[in-house]
């Protein structure tokens, strides 16, 4: 049986997740965007945050089940959420689903909802795999497992002839995706909120 060590020192790779593992990757988000801006501006009482981000993620992995990829590596080290082409904008079930989770998150929902009108403005028309949430373990960081889940779609897109997209909150991670092709396009806020730069890929 492997033990803890051992996975520390197995190169992650990626595999979908199931669906028994969706509370413990909720936990890897919530840990993931703890002091991330846009999260830190949504909540900003540090004693609940953790809390409504938890059961935001966990909507957001059950609900991409049925309209992308939820993407871990096999030590749960890192999670990707991807929507499929044509699904990055949530329909009426989804958003029913997702609302009690946003009403919690935000606490300023007049201000989130004017935020995510300029994020579904500025979310482009052609047909893309959209890299909605990506995060990985802070105390895991460094292993490679963030590029192991972003990789898995992206080798997808590549081989399929399909773009990737996706929205930084935090504007010094640009340089990160860059890595990985993707283009920054013009900063989005609305409401107060910290800067989104939204990024571009097309495929190789």
């Amino acid at each position: 049986m492997a033990t803890v060590h051992d996975l520390e020192r197995t190169t992650p790779t990626a595999r979908a997740a199931a669906k028994h593992e969706e509370k413990w990757l909720a936990d890897v988000f919530a840990r993931a965007f703890w002091n991330d801006p846009i999260f830190g501006w949504l909540h900003p009482n540090t004693r609940t945050r953790y809390a409504a981000m938890r059961r935001f993620f966990l909507v957001e992995i059950r609900v991409n089940r049925k309209t992308g990829r939820t993407v871990t590596t096999t030590d749960l080290a890192a999670v990707a959420a991807w929507s499929s082409p044509g699904h990055w904008k949530a329909g009426p079930i989804e958003t029913i689903r997702m609302a009690p989770a946003g009403l919690l998150l935000a606490s300023d929902p007049k201000a989130a909802m004017a935020m995510f009108a300029k994020m579904e403005k500025a979310h482009p028309t052609e047909p893309h795999w959209y890299l909605a949430t990506v995060g990985s373990d802070p105390n895991r960081r460094g292993t490679g497992a963030g590029a192991v889940v972003i990789n898995a779609v992206l080798d997808d897109c590549d081989r399929d002839g399909l773009a990737a997209y996706l929205e930084s909150s935090k504007p010094e991670n640009v340089p990160y995706y860059e890595r990985f092709g993707f283009v920054a396009r013009a900063a989005i806020s609305a409401g107060g909120s910290p800067p989104l730069v939204p990024m571009w890929r097309d495929p190789r």
